[in-house]
């Protein structure tokens, strides 16, 4: 059971580390349902496994990590609603083939 649990874990830090990594890269931006989703699924995930382990730290941790990615996705859909979300993906190619910003997209 304590390898499930572990592997439980593991998801929920591998989607954190997925998210800073992409926005890293420049594949997602901090202000994106994309970036916050995974942020928040990951941390709800490390929740329940820093309960299980009855980590105070950890729990407190990932609660303040849900919260703020929580709050960002409510701010977002309140203002834009369940629209399309292109801002996970920071660059498009124009029609020769150069690297052309989102925002001369839209």
């Amino acid at each position: 059971m304590s390898i499930l649990w572990d592997l439980f874990g593991a998801i929920g830090l591998a989607m954190i580390l997925a998210a800073f990594y992409l926005e890293h890269k420049k594949e997602f931006q901090k202000q994106s349902l994309a970036y916050n989703g995974l942020n928040l699924m990951g941390s709800l995930i490390l929740l329940v496994y820093a309960v299980h382990l009855g980590s105070v730290i950890f729990i407190a941790l990932n609660l303040v990590w849900v919260l703020i990615a929580g709050y960002f996705i409510l701010k977002r859909v309140n203002k834009e609603g369940f629209k399309k979300d292109y801002s996970h993906t920071l660059k498009e190619l124009n029609n020769n083939g150069e690297a052309k910003s989102l925002r001369d997209l839209q």
